[in-house]
Formats: C-alpha cells, sequence, structure tokens
C-alpha cells in the first residue's frame, strides 16, 4: 500500500506518545470513516517495530470486545490463560502484565465511547497507548486527538500514480482527476488503485466509467464516503466476478460477521474445493479485504456498502452459510469446557453480528446451536446480560416448535435452556413455561423448574435468590403431599443451609429441626438421611455459638453413618470431618487430631480407587475430581491443626501436597490457589525458613492482585 501526505500527523502522533499521553486518531468531520486512521497507526507500528517490545490491537467497539482482546493478550503471552482463566480474569491478567513491563504499544481500534476506555487507560502508564475512533470529541481528559481528513489533491495523485507506476504527464493527469472524483478519501483511493493494477484498463477508461454510472441509491448509503465507496464497489465487483464468482459470494459470507478479526479457521469455503484461499486473495488484491496468518478482516465502509441492497427478510444465502460455518467451529458438548473458551471467544462477536441479520424468531438451527453454546459460555463467565441475548432467540424457538412434538420432549429442551435463562431474568418467564406441560398448575412441573432454578441459584452463589424458591418449594410440597412427607424435610434441609448462608442461624434453627423430627419419624433414628439432618443442626448450633449443642449431634451422625455407609466410605470421612472441626473450634484441639487423620486416609483411599477404575475403563471422571476435592479439604484440615499444636514440620508435607492438588482441581490462578500458597508460606516461615516463604508470598499476591484488578474493571 502507497501511504501518502501524513507527514505531520505521524509527527503529531510521536509527539503526543512522547509525552506519555494516550493518543486518539478521529476523523475530523466526524463522518462514517475511511480516511486512514487505522493505517495511519500501523504506519506508526511498522516505523517503531524495532523500539517497541508488544505490539497488540485490539477492536474497541464495545467493552465486550476490549475485554476479549485483552484476554486474547494473556493467551499470546500466558497460553495457560486461555484454559484456566475466565475471559475478564485474562483481560486483568493482561492489564497487568502491562502494567508491570515497559516498551509496548496498545491500539484500541474503533473506539465509539470514551468512557468506555477511560478506566482501563487510567490503569496504564508504562507504555504507548493509541486509539482510533469516528468521535471527534469528548477526549479532553483521556487523550490528545490527531485529526485526520482527506487527503491533498496532491497527494491523493501520488498514492495511484505510486500504485499503478504511470507516471507519465497523461497518467499523473488522469490520476487527479480520478482522485477529485472520489473525494480524495484514502479508501476510495485504494480501492481505485487496487482496481486498476489488477484489472488494468486504461485510467482513462476508468474515470469515464467512474463518471458515467449513476450514484448509487440504496436507503444504506446516506453519506457521500458510502456512495463513493459503492460506486467504486459495483465496478470492482464486476471485475471479481469476472475472474471468479464464488469469491463474490464468499465476501458477501464474510460481510455477515462482524468486520475485523473473523477466524481464518472459520472459513470453509463457498464453491470448489480448496478454492477457499484463491478467492481469498482475490479479494485481497482488490483491496476489499486484509489478510494475516490468523485472520480476515473488512473496512466498515465495505460492509456497510456490501450489506446495503440485503433485505433481512428476503432469501439471502450468504448468512445462512455463514451459520453453517459458525456451527461446524462451535464445541457441540455442553457445557463448554475451559479448553474452548479461547474459541468461543474469538467467534463470539462473529455470531451476535450474524444474529443480527435475520428477524427475531427466524434464526435458523445451525445458528441457535452456535447461540445455546455461546449463551452456556458466557454464562459460564459470569457474564449473564451477555448470556442473555443469546438465550432469548433460542427460548422463543424451543416456544414456538411445531405442536407435533410430545409434551415431555417440549418440557425437556426447554428445561435445558430455561435453566441457564433462569439466572439471568429472576426464574419469572422459564416458571411460566413451566406450567405449559402435562396438566396446568401440575405441582411436579412447578417444583422441577423451581428446583433447577433454586439450584442453579445455589451453584452461583446467589442465596438470596434461592431463598424463596426453596420457601415456596416447601409449601407446595406440603399442600400436595402433607407436612410430615420426607420430601418436606428435604427442602427444609436446604432451606435452613441457604439461612446459615445468609448468616441467618437463628432462622436456620427451627427449620433445622422441623426437618430433623420429620425424618426421624419418617425414615428412622439410624437412617443416613437422620445423619445429614443432625448434622446440618449441628452446623446451625455451631453457627449460633452453641458448640456444647452442636457436638453430640455430630458423634452421632458419625456413629449412623459409619453403621450405614461403612468405616472407609467417604460420607464417613465427611462425617469424621466435621465433628474434627466443631472440636478443634471448641478447644478440642487434640481430639481433633484422630478424627482428620482418619478423615484423610480414608480420602486418600477412595481417591486410589477411582484411579484405578479409570486406568481399567480409560474414561475420565467427575469422581475423580470430587475424591481429589475430598483429599484436598482432609489435608488441610489436618495440617491446619497441625499448626495450631506447634507441629509445623508435620504440617509441611500436607500443606504442598495440598497446593498441589488445589491447583490441580482450580487452575493456577484460582483465589483457593492463593490461600493454600499462603497457609504453605506460613509454615516455612514457623519452621524458620523465610527464603522458602518468600516466592509464595509474592504468588499469592500477584494472583490477588489480578482478582482485585477484575472485580475492579467490573
Amino acid at each position: 500500500m502507497v501511504f501518502r501526505g501524513r507527514d505531520e500527523a505521524l509527527a503529531a502522533l510521536e509527539s503526543v506518545l512522547s509525552r506519555r499521553r494516550p493518543a486518539v486518531v478521529t476523523q475530523a468531520d466526524q463522518g462514517p470513516g475511511g480516511v486512514g486512521k487505522s493505517e495511519l497507526v500501523l504506519q506508526h507500528a511498522h516505523a517503531h517495530r524495532r523500539v517497541y517490545q508488544l505490539i497488540w490491537w485490539v477492536e474497541a467497539a464495545d467493552r465486550a470486545r476490549i475485554e476479549a482482546g485483552l484476554a486474547r493478550l494473556a493467551e499470546r503471552l500466558e497460553p495457560v490463560t486461555g484454559v484456566a482463566l475466565s475471559t475478564s480474569q485474562a483481560a486483568a491478567w493482561a492489564v497487568a502484565w502491562l502494567q508491570e513491563h515497559q516498551g509496548w504499544l496498545l491500539v484500541l481500534d474503533d473506539v465509539q465511547d470514551p468512557g468506555q476506555v477511560s478506566a482501563l487507560t487510567a490503569q496504564l502508564e508504562t507504555g504507548h497507548i493509541v486509539m482510533t475512533s469516528r468521535r471527534d470529541t469528548g477526549w479532553q481528559q483521556l487523550a490528545d486527538p490527531v485529526r485526520l481528513g482527506v487527503l491533498a489533491p496532491a497527494a491523493a495523485a501520488d498514492v495511484l500514480t505510486g500504485r499503478t507506476g504511470d507516471v507519465t504527464p497523461g497518467g499523473q493527469d488522469d490520476a487527479e482527476a480520478i482522485a477529485a472524483e472520489v473525494g480524495y478519501l484514502p479508501l476510495a483511493l485504494d480501492q481505485a488503485a487496487a482496481y486498476l493494477t489488477q484489472a488494468r484498463p486504461a485510467a482513462g477508461r476508468y474515470l469515464e466509467e467512474l463518471r458515467s454510472r449513476p450514484v448509487p441509491g440504496s436507503s444504506a448509503v446516506v453519506s457521500q464516503e458510502q456512495q463513493t465507496i459503492a460506486l467504486l464497489w459495483e465496478i470492482t465487483m464486476k471485475a471479481v466476478a469476472g475472474k471468479d464468482r464464488d469469491a463474490v459470494l464468499l465476501l458477501g459470507v464474510l460481510a455477515c460477521f462482524a468486520p475485523g478479526q473473523i477466524p481464518r479457521s472459520i472459513v470453509r469455503g463457498v464453491g470448489r474445493a480448496g478454492q477457499a484461499d484463491r478467492s481469498l486473495r482475490l479479494l485481497a488484491s482488490y483491496n476489499l479485504i486484509t489478510i494475516t496468518a490468523q485472520t480476515l478482516s473488512m473496512h466498515r465502509l465495505i460492509q456497510t456498502v456490501a450489506l446495503g441492497h440485503r433485505d433481512a427478510a428476503a432469501p439471502w444465502p450468504e448468512r445462512d452459510i455463514a451459520a453453517d460455518w459458525l456451527n461446524h467451529v462451535v464445541p457441540v458438548i455442553p457445557p463448554p469446557a475451559a479448553s474452548s473458551w479461547p474459541v468461543l471467544r474469538a467467534i463470539a462477536p462473529h455470531a451476535e453480528s450474524l444474529a443480527s441479520r435475520y428477524p427475531s424468531g427466524q434464526h435458523p438451527a445451525a445458528l441457535l446451536l452456535v447461540e445455546n453454546q455461546l449463551g452456556a459460555f458466557f454464562h459460564a463467565q459470569g457474564d449473564y446480560q451477555r448470556a442473555e441475548s443469546l438465550f432469548q432467540p433460542v427460548l422463543e424457538d424451543l416456544s414456538s416448535r411445531d405442536p407435533l412434538l410430545s409434551h415431555a420432549d417440549v418440557d425437556i429442551q426447554r428445561g435445558r435452556v430455561a435453566a441457564a435463562y433462569f439466572d439471568i431474568a429472576q426464574g419469572k418467564q422459564a416458571l411460566r413455561l413451566a406450567g405449559t406441560g402435562p396438566g396446568p398448575g401440575d405441582p411436579g412441573q412447578t417444583l422441577s423448574a423451581l428446583d433447577h432454578l433454586a439450584g442453579t441459584y445455589l451453584r452461583l452463589g446467589r442465596i438470596a435468590d434461592a431463598v424463596p424458591l426453596i420457601e415456596r418449594m416447601v409449601q407446595i410440597t406440603e399442600t400436595a403431599r402433607g407436612r410430615q412427607h420426607p420430601r418436606v424435610a428435604s427442602w427444609l434441609g436446604q432451606l435452613g443451609a441457604a439461612y446459615c448462608q445468609l448468616g441467618r442461624p437463628e432462622a436456620a434453627l427451627p427449620v433445622e429441626q422441623r426437618a430433623l423430627r420429620i425424618t426421624e419419624r419418617a425414615r428412622g433414628r439410624r437412617h443416613p438421611d437422620t445423619a445429614l439432618r443432625l448434622a446440618n443442626l449441628a452446623l446451625t448450633y455451631h453457627q449460633l455459638g452453641r458448640g456444647s449443642d452442636a457436638i453430640p449431634l455430630l458423634e452421632r451422625a458419625l456413629q449412623i453413618t459409619e453403621a450405614a455407609r461403612g468405616p472407609d466410605d467417604p460420607a464417613t470421612a465427611t462425617s469424621a470431618g466435621n465433628l474434627g472441626v466443631i472440636y478443634r473450634e471448641n478447644g478440642r484441639i487434640t481430639d481433633a487430631v484422630p478424627l482428620f487423620e482418619r478423615a484423610l486416609k480414608i480420602t486418600e483411599a477412595a481417591l486410589a480407587r477411582v484411579r484405578a477404575v479409570l486406568v481399567l475403563d480409560q474414561e475420565d471422571s467427575h469422581a475423580r475430581l470430587e475424591r481429589m476435592h475430598d483429599v484436598d479439604i482432609a489435608l488441610k484440615n489436618l495440617a491446619s491443626t497441625y499448626s495450631a499444636l506447634g507441629r509445623p514440620a508435620d504440617a509441611l508435607p500436607l500443606d504442598q501436597r495440598a497446593l498441589q492438588i488445589t491447583e490441580a482441581v482450580a487452575g493456577p490462578h484460582h483465589p483457593d490457589v492463593a490461600t493454600a500458597l499462603a497457609n504453605l508460606a506460613i509454615t516455612y516461615r514457623a519452621l524458620g525458613q523465610p527464603e522458602n516463604a518468600a516466592p509464595l508470598e509474592q504468588r499469592a499476591e500477584q494472583i490477588t492482585r489480578v482478582l482485585d484488578l477484575e472485580v475492579k474493571n467490573t
């Protein structure tokens, strides 16, 4: 690409950055674009590529894309973060990295609102930040502007002659005339130069064609710049179609996505096998797209013109092809595994852009599958608002299915989607759907929906949202089955636990007492359910500061569990661990030690049995993670008790193993890892080994700082 007429702008940009101020390259008239903002930044980056140790480009049209772009930076710098961290955590990690390093250039491209980047730029002072934006106001406190307009006539003509190589007097005259015809707009000049280079018509004939064609009249083409690009588009596409009709269709498909950072892995081809790369190269040669090793992109003005004549309600094969492409690369097993997060993160803006091309209620099955998986992804990331927008069309589609489908099938499908939608929309619409199964108002259907919703809230830690739902489940079950039914006790047990988690043990106490009475009457005094009720009531007493009331209940619970499940069952280990905690918290530390030692022995044996089964069956299992978690708890309980007894040498190997397991289960950047690191550091210091403690403390502090940044950014 020939770059002319921007020496003053480049100097202005370098002057801003030399003052350690963020710069924003804007369009002087706040038009739709095409003046070369991104190209100016690219030229600066290229000229200083040996100065910067890192140059990173982020699509910055909204907060979600900024966060995703920073997350990709974390993936590039430390690949494990793409799997171990959520998008927000990975973005916070990247910000922390930038804060700790110098000599980098961060480009935030196409910023729509200065407020969306102000918090980010305020945190970063050790490198250079350059933004591009079509917005020319509102930057006073944030960045120094570098304003671009169209090129000067001489520079515009130089762009054309530099590409065509025709520097004869006649060629210069034609270049000046063509430059004037396209309004000296850099993007239009690039389009004209590409056409002249590839199609090789005489410049004079091309000028005549420009002047003879009518101005495009699409309703989407509203500005002078868009009219210019639309005029050039028609001429260029005619030439492209003459060489490769598949390339025309391929460009239409690409236009359905977001304009930047389209992963090349998406592209499947639209015609003959093996033709896609050839078609992409042809489109790039006409400056219709830009190709890198990993991504494709299209200028927003070109995309606007490409889509300008489309009617969302009319047949549109390109968007259906785009949906099939996305469906081909999106992971198919819900919920999306952490290893698929980088892929989902990359395709999310393109799925959302494609969804906007369809009328409401008319998303094809391929796109609905993509939206469902992305909704699950954002739900797992905690981005409930974005998940809602993706789940909504899926829910609408399920609600309007062919009535010939059985009630059971519809209810099952609705339940799967609505379960995630509950968390977002406070359950109102999903609970209404619960009444559409067999028999309006069927308590079984309502209880199933309430149970699913409450369980999801509890897993998310949204206890206050779960409580009224559990209370309603108690009332429905009492009405349908009687006040003494065992299921009532089950709901009461959940309700009491939720009250305790909310710091309301006084409300939990009568609930737990009633649950125990019902269970003893219905199941008997030595049933495992009775042991569970005893344990819950004991922990409530403990939270109320009534340890003397809690201890005999837990002792009885341990006896029942051991008799019912056996001395080596993991449930027995849990019961022994619970009693040990209460002993320790009530000053009986020595009595707690054998209970914790027993719990560790049982959980280690259970983990060994699971590992043996997995080796024989050669398949993974959630059971292994559960047993590892049990061992982790037992190790930490015993280690902390040894430390309390002044036995740090006995605690050390336990703390070391607990750290290894926590990292394996939770990932290297989880807050539980920071806690395990801190515990091990305390033990080292108790042993007089500060040199071993210091690096652990530093790593724990780094994890905590990244998580604090994440919360602050949220």
